[in-house]
């Protein structure tokens, strides 16, 4: 196997670190939404806009930041969302309004949709495929540690200061990212495609994003679902039509690509249940089980100090088999998150929800790096960038999906507050979409014996 060299392991923490900021973010914020909600006088409901608007922009975001990466090159894209980052923290920090907080925290969204089709690119590039779910492995070990560091830190930070605090720490963390990257990462022209005209799909990209905030609304208002749906479809009409006349976001014939295909079903169902549990979860104990926010950010680590442990373990059996390592990881997940269910009854014991989180933890490290491997080799190299935008809009769209869908029956008669039946409704419905999940992997499983029949007998001497 290829010996990966001291430079290489600094440069995959380099490009690791670009996200680290936007990984403590989420878990930040999710712990802090009760005093989200007391600080600009809004419900959960209300609250989900933020939700919708975030991961919209920033799922929209991705194929079409991943097409201009593949043109211009993953370094400056990536130093760019970095200083984008920067300034949309602080300036969500300065903000007293809802509507001013809302339009930062969109801008924060599409500084995240830079950085990450960049990651991954320079992953591409800068790793043989025999390597690549080693590489993954460590960029999710960097990311667990950033998981790790982000529900303890904002429940210190909540406990003595403002919410107001956490901006500030992310804009700081992410200017440490930035100056280690503006050194670390070399200038590579072989990584861009300065031969080709790339025309920027940008009524394609506007479109989309648009019918996919009408939809949230649509599933979170129910009192005007008729025209928010009329509205949503004509926005997706308007994106369909101007992927086949126009400049197209998405990749080309990307929907003959079987195992591709297969692998952003599989992406979709498993980070609807990541996100609806990171989203509600939070909140869930401290509204219902009426635990102080230091507590829960401490809980939420053994989720993260498991993925720290195992990366590297994990991104090596990913390299072996990345299928099994990948079924074994969405049952260990199925495992972990029926457990909730327990803890509806009032059972509010420390070691169930470290049991839960532990179990959390294990399947998502062991899930991911495989994931990742199979969805990147499946597509063509010259177009990294813009196929795996596409793959995780799938991935990060879910955040918008989970808080329209789940927002308006998760919160109790009580407004502002989770409620037990709407959570545990919630934590059904997302057991069901794991086993949808392992499904696909038999699916894959018997796309790869087929393929490999189909290879030998390609090769067989004619009579």
């Amino acid at each position: 196997m290829t010996m990966i060299s001291i430079q290489q392991r600094i440069l995959i923490i380099t490009i690791a670190s670009g996200v680290f900021a936007s990984v403590m973010s989420t878990s930040m914020l999710s712990i802090a939404f009760p005093d989200l909600v007391r600080a600009f006088t809004i419900d959960y409901e209300t609250l989900q806009v933020r939700n919708i608007l975030f991961f919209t922009f920033f799922a929209v975001g991705l194929p079409f930041f991943g097409k201009i990466t593949d043109r211009v090159g993953p370094r400056v894209i990536f130093l760019t969302g970095l200083a984008l980052f920067i300034l949309s923290c602080v300036m969500s920090a300065t903000m007293t309004q809802w509507g001013g907080f809302l339009f930062f925290q969109s801008t924060q969204a599409l500084a995240d949709a830079m950085i990450v089709p960049a990651t991954v690119t320079l992953i591409r590039h800068q790793f043989p495929e025999t390597k690549m779910g080693w590489a993954f492995g460590w960029f999710s070990a960097t990311l667990a540690l950033a998981t790790i560091i982000g529900p303890a830190l904002g429940g210190l930070i909540l406990k003595t200061y403002e919410w107001t605090m956490l901006f500030y720490v992310l804009a700081f963390c992410s200017l440490i990212s930035f100056l280690f990257a503006w050194i670390r990462i070399p200038h590579n022209e072989s990584e861009t495609n300065r031969g080709e005209k790339t025309v920027i799909p940008w009524f394609s990209g506007l479109s989309l994003g648009a019918g996919m905030i009408l939809f949230q609304f649509f599933m979170l208002e129910p009192a005007r679902k008729i025209m928010w749906l009329g509205i949503a479809l004509l926005a997706i009409g308007l994106f369909l039509y101007s992927e086949k006349h126009h400049a197209p976001l998405l990749p080309k014939r990307f929907y003959r690509n079987v195992r591709f295909l297969n692998a952003c079903i599989r992406v979709f169902l498993l980070f609807m249940v990541v996100n609806t549990i990171a989203l509600y979860g939070p909140s869930y104990l401290r509204d219902v089980h009426h635990w102080p926010p230091d507590k829960v950010g401490w809980v939420i680590l053994i989720d993260s100090v498991i993925g720290v442990s195992i990366a590297s373990l994990a991104g090596k059996a990913a390299d072996r088999n990345p299928l099994l390592t990948m079924g074994t990881g969405i049952g260990i997940s199925i495992i972990g998150t029926a457990l909730f269910l327990w803890t509806v009854f009032g059972h509010s014991y420390l070691w169930i929800f470290l049991l839960i989180y532990l179990l959390s933890g294990l399947g998502s490290t062991l899930t991911m790096p495989s994931q990742n491997k199979i969805a990147m080799t499946s597509v063509p190299k010259e177009q990294t960038g813009n196929y795996m935008g596409l793959f995780q809009m799938i991935q990060f769209i879910t955040g918008a999906f989970a808080a329209g869908a789940f927002g308006s029956f998760v919160e109790g008669e009580k407004t502002g507050q989770i409620s037990s039946s709407g959570f545990s409704l919630t934590i059904l419905i997302s057991v069901g979409l794991l086993i949808g999940a392992l499904c696909t992997v038999w699916f894959d499983r018997h796309l790869t014996k087929k393929q490999a029949e189909e290879k030998r007998s390609s090769i067989q001497p004619l009579p």
